[in-house]
C-alpha cells in the first residue's frame, strides 16, 4: 500500500461512482487536477459526505493503483452562498468548467488555485449584497455586476492559462 498523502484543493466537480461512492474533481496547487474516489460519500451520514462541490477542502488520501481514495477530510470553506441566486451560481459553475479545461491532468497551473479562489470569494460577496440590496437596486443590474465580474474572471483565468485576448482592440 502505498502511504498517505495530504492535499488541500477546491472541489470543482462531483459525481456518482458506484452506488454510494462519488468521484471528486479536484483542483490543486500541488497536483494540478486530480480525480479521487470518494468511498461511502453518498450515504446520509458519511464522514466524507461534505465533499461537494465549490468547498475548500483538506484531503487525506492514499490507495494502491488507480484512483486515489479520500481517507478522511476536513472542509475549510464552503462557498454555498454563492447558490442564493441563479446568477451567481451559475458564473461559479462557469469558473469551474473553465478551470477544469485550462488546467491539464497532472500539470498544475502556478496561482491557479489562488485566482480561481479570488473570484469565487468576489461572487459569494457579490451574493451576499445582492441577497440584502435585493428591493433597492433591479434584477437587470445585479445580473449586469454578476456578469461583469464573471467575464473579469474569465479573462484572468483565460490569461493565466496562456490565453491572451486583444483586449485593446
Amino acid at each position: 500500500m502505498s502511504p498517505e498523502r495530504r492535499i488541500e484543493g477546491l472541489a470543482l466537480k462531483v459525481g456518482p461512482l458506484g452506488e454510494q461512492d462519488r468521484l471528486l474533481t479536484l483542483l490543486s496547487d500541488d497536483v494540478g487536477l486530480i480525480r479521487l474516489a470518494v468511498p461511502g460519500a453518498r450515504k446520509p451520514r458519511s464522514s466524507l459526505a461534505a465533499a461537494v462541490p465549490l468547498t475548500t477542502l483538506e484531503l487525506q488520501v492514499g490507495g494502491r493503483s488507480g484512483l486515489l481514495r479520500v481517507r478522511q477530510l476536513r472542509v475549510q470553506h464552503n462557498f454555498g452562498n454563492v447558490g442564493q441566486r441563479l446568477e451567481t451560481l451559475t458564473a461559479a459553475q462557469a469558473l469551474s468548467e473553465l478551470s477544469i479545461s485550462l488546467v491539464a491532468g497532472d500539470d498544475p497551473l502556478p496561482g491557479m488555485l489562488s485566482v480561481v479562489l479570488m473570484h469565487l470569494e468576489r461572487l459569494e460577496l457579490l451574493a451576499r449584497n445582492q441577497g440584502e440590496a435585493q428591493r433597492e437596486s433591479a434584477e437587470g443590474e445585479r445580473v449586469d455586476r454578476t456578469l461583469a465580474t464573471l467575464v473579469q474572471a474569465c479573462v484572468h483565468l483565460l490569461a493565466l492559462g496562456g490565453y491572451g485576448l486583444p483586449l485593446q482592440t
